[in-house]
């Protein structure tokens, strides 16, 4: 019995040894598996510095994203496949600069995002087709249909603009079969000085019937509804530009425009328009080639810059630029380049899809756009810039304030998802007299040239491109068949908002990664030369900008075209790409307006969740929260102080509707080396609310053993358009965030809350140190942020009504970098906050420093 009971009780414990082991085992693999997960989900900055429970979940979540498919996917960089004669050329090309590899998963978040909705069309508009222009023996007629003239219940319209004032006039023809006569007697006469001047366009109107128009009426009949039409029609001839004999030695310059499309974009974007170009290379038929400049780097994320650079060759990337709202100190200097044309004898045409009225466009780049003004004066200042930049003439531009007010917007930045009128997308107009243009110049032996720039894919949703895809593609198959006719279709920079950035870092980098194409007919290689095509090809896979297209330009009418000393560092050639471009080029060499990313790889050093950089982001954001208020302070007086008596103050009158932005996190954090040991960080700064600034700082190491910091630029990634409803006046909206349901919200130091810096503390990393200066009634209070390698540093104003006068010097050791503090007198008003500076010191050991200050009450 006894020997039983042993077997019994063993049998149980070995039982019981199964299960604690089991037991210990599943602990142990559970342990392994949130290790596993805390540690690489930790090792990706979106969540590193997280502390709340919900994070565990975004850990989790994050980390399953990247281990399934869709991040795990190799995306390529794509390109034309070059024509048979220059494909050895590429082979074995030499280039030190290769493109950052795209980040794995990129191209399959692209699909998603840009993919998963049908694209948008202009079909569920009505297309009425009143009349067509018709080409016989190089005579024009317009022909009209009868029968669609049924659904109209009144006489019929055309549109005719006042040279004068630029006001559209609307002239009753009668009946339909009227309307051809009149166009049709106009265009027998059409370079006659008498001839009404219709810049290449006209409306042809008439009232629809009740019946017609009641679907989009519903009861409100007695609402006057209008069939429109918008018919373009060749340009007209001046005396202005006669004919030139040498007109056949001389290259056409095609230029089409892209705002805001990636050389990535534009390659999953426009199927047809790729598949037409390689068509060029592969079909022998074709009789041309297409070069692909696959290495083309942007010189800013904006549009003004880089026509800048195109149209003038000017470039300073320290210059301070203007805000988003303002206006540029000067304007673009297009002459530089169009005026060498001219004197060539070319005529001049640029074209694009804003209002004139506007904003945006040529009204703000030549600075004749007065809001307050009556339209007929803007139009007498447009005519007298535009003879100042040797442009001859816009054309059917000025139609695009009428399709724009159709869609209900005054610029299309924004929306809709297809920009039409009557059925037809806004860029098919544009392209259809370009055509007529360049057709009617080459037939009359006149050169051109021609630059058309289209906002198409400026817009949120980066899908609206989309719909320029089969018209572009049908253009450029026939401006190949133009005679002496060099096209370039290029872009300026990536979309430079929306979904795409909030989805993969690797949007941020195709915002510098531009397109650019070179269309070369057979008789433009022949007047080019053997030579010159030979180079513009090894050029394909060389990092180039648009300082070189402009030299490459400005080459082909000036012979003896000289690169200034400001240029030498740039590596550029007076003759741009027909002289073949340093293979050992880099983003140095480039003229880039910071913050910018270079698209070659090794240029630039990804920082990997060093929190020592977090100083460097709370004294960039400090920056920013200065320049908030000294931009308030521009518009505002406080206190009835006199700003004029102190204009060599900086004012810092605290934070009214644009808020004081908090940080909430670094990411993204990069840093390379310019010249003279200038180290440049850039990183992406979290702020209230998901907003995020790109940031460029320069580390300044001086002979003298000292080293400053300073922030360089700044872009703000998230979209800010909106904040135009609650923004202070005189406040860049790329600063802005303001509370969008609050937009009448007071400014009045009542609502004075106060400074909640240790709430703000967000960065484990740090400490805050909290001061009292010696002014009255404590009110002036020193903000530390204090890291164990350094400090930001912040004065602010506690008191609810005083206003307080400061003098500051910072000063720190030799060996550590720093910012020196304000050298003029800082006036801070409730509410109001400067930061000083930074303190850094690699090694962690002394970063003491001393502030002196004087307070005085105002």
């Amino acid at each position: 019995m006894g020997f039983t009971r042993l077997m019994i009780k063993l049998k149980m414990y070995k039982s019981h040894l199964k299960e604690i082991f089991f037991t210990f085992l599943l602990i142990i693999t559970l342990f392994i598996f949130f290790k596993t997960y805390f540690d690489q989900a930790l090792s990706y900055s979106p969540f590193i510095r997280s502390k709340s429970i919900n994070t565990f979940y975004k850990l989790i979540s994050y980390k399953n994203l990247l281990a399934s498919k869709r991040f795990n996917s190799s995306c390529e960089i794509r390109s034309l496949r070059p024509s048979l004669i220059f494909k050895t050329l590429l082979s074995n090309n030499g280039n030190s600069c290769q493109r950052v590899d795209p980040i794995p998963g990129s191209c399959d978040v692209a699909d998603k995002l840009f993919f998963s909705h049908p694209k948008a069309s202009c079909t569920p508009q009505n297309k009425l087709i009143f009349c067509t222009l018709q080409n016989k023996l190089n005579k024009w007629s317009v022909t009209c249909d009868e029968k669609i003239s049924q659904i109209c219940s009144s006489h019929f319209y055309i549109s005719i603009l006042n040279q004068s004032t630029g006001s559209l006039k609307w002239q009753e023809v009668g009946t339909i079969n009227q309307v051809a006569a009149t166009l049709s007697g106009y265009l027998e006469q059409w370079d006659e000085p008498s001839t009404p001047k219709f810049y290449g366009y006209c409306f042809i109107r008439c009232q629809l019937a009740k019946d017609l128009s009641k679907d989009d009426l519903g009861d409100d009949l007695d609402k006057i509804v209008y069939g429109e039409q918008l018919l373009v029609l060749p340009p007209q001839f001046t005396t202005s530009n006669p004919a030139h004999s040498s007109s056949q030695n001389l290259i056409n310059i095609n230029i089409i425009f892209v705002d805001s499309v990636s050389h990535q974009h534009f390659f999953r974007s426009l199927k047809k328009t790729v598949a037409t170009l390689e068509s060029i290379n592969t079909d022998s038929s074709l009789l041309g080639h297409v070069l692909d400049f696959r290495l083309f780097q942007a010189v800013r994320s904006r549009t003004f810059e880089s026509l800048q650079v195109l149209f003038s060759g000017q470039i300073d990337p320290l210059a301070e630029p203007f805000g988003t709202q303002d206006l540029p100190e000067e304007r673009l200097v297009l002459e530089a380049l169009l005026g060498k044309f001219k004197r060539k004898g070319y005529n001049t045409l640029w074209l694009e899809d804003l209002c004139y009225l506007w904003e945006w466009g040529i009204a703000k780049d030549l600075l004749f756009m007065n809001k307050s003004s009556h339209n007929s004066d803007t139009w007498v200042r447009m005519w007298g810039r535009l003879r100042e930049c040797d442009v001859d003439s816009i054309d059917i531009t000025l139609s695009m304030c009428k399709i724009l007010q159709s869609n209900n917007v005054k610029d299309h930045f924004h929306g809709p998802s297809a920009v039409c009128f009557n059925g037809r997308h806004q860029h098919e107009y544009l392209l259809d007299y370009l055509k007529l243009y360049q057709q009617r110049m080459v037939n009359n032996h006149k050169p051109f040239f021609t630059f058309t720039m289209t906002n198409v894919g400026h817009e949120d949703t980066g899908r609206r491109i989309q719909s320029l895809d089969s018209a572009l593609a049908s253009y450029l198959l026939e401006s190949l068949y133009l005679k002496n006719t060099l096209t370039i279709i290029l872009s300026d920079h990536g979309n430079s908002y929306g979904a795409f950035f909030k989805e993969s870092l690797e949007a941020q980098l195709e915002l510098f990664h531009s397109f650019m194409f070179f269309i070369v007919p057979k008789d433009v290689a022949e007047l080019l030369g053997t030579s010159a095509l030979h180079n513009l090809s090894v050029n394909t896979d060389r990092l180039i900008s648009l300082l070189d297209l402009h030299y490459t330009l400005k080459s082909l009418v000036d012979s003896d075209a000289s690169v200034p000393r400001a240029h030498k560092n740039y590596l550029v050639s007076p003759h741009g790409l027909l002289d073949i471009v340093s293979a050992n080029r880099s983003c140095n060499n480039i003229p880039r307006i910071m913050p910018n990313l270079c698209i070659c790889k090794n240029f630039e050093m990804v920082v990997e969740n060093d929190s020592d950089y977090d100083l460097f982001a709370y004294f960039a954001l400090g920056q920013l929260n200065n320049e908030i208020q000294r931009q308030v302070s521009k518009q505002q007086s406080v206190k009835g102080l006199d700003l004029i008596y102190n204009r060599n103050k900086q004012l810092m009158p605290g934070f009214k509707k644009c808020q004081r932005l908090v940080l909430l996190d670094a990411e993204n954090i990069r840093k390379n080396f310019a010249e003279h040991g200038t180290e440049v960080v850039k990183m992406d700064l979290h702020v209230q609310d998901g907003h995020i600034f790109f940031v460029a700082l320069s580390i300044t190491h001086n002979e003298d053993l000292t080293s400053h910091a300073a922030l360089i630029k700044y872009d703000r990634i998230t979209p800010y358009g909106a904040f135009s409803k609650c923004a202070d006046d005189g406040v860049d909206l790329s600063l802005c965030v303001c509370n969008l349901r609050d937009e009448k919200s007071s400014t009045e130091q009542s609502n004075y809350k106060g400074f909640d810096f240790l709430g703000d503390n967000l960065m484990p990393n740090f400490d805050v140190q909290v001061q009292v200066l010696s002014c009255e009634d404590e009110c002036m209070q020193l903000m530390t942020f204090k890291h164990i390698k350094g400090a930001a540093i912040f004065v602010v104003n506690s008191c609810a009504d005083r206003i307080f006068q400061l003098k500051l010097k910072l000063e720190a050791k030799d060996d550590i970098i720093y910012s020196p503090a304000p050298s003029n007198p800082v006036i801070i008003s409730p509410e109001g906050m400067v930061n000083i500076g930074l303190l850094y010191d690699s090694t962690g050991k002394d970063w003491t420093f001393s502030l002196r200050f004087y307070c005085q009450r105002l």
